[in-house]
């Protein structure tokens, strides 16, 4: 499951299983 997520002010895409936890 990919999830939209704000970093340093970006928008990036990355899998749930790398940094993008819940």
């Amino acid at each position: 499951m990919w999830v939209f997520r704000y970093r340093d002010g970006s928008l990036v895409q990355c899998p749930c299983s790398a940094y993008c936890g819940p």
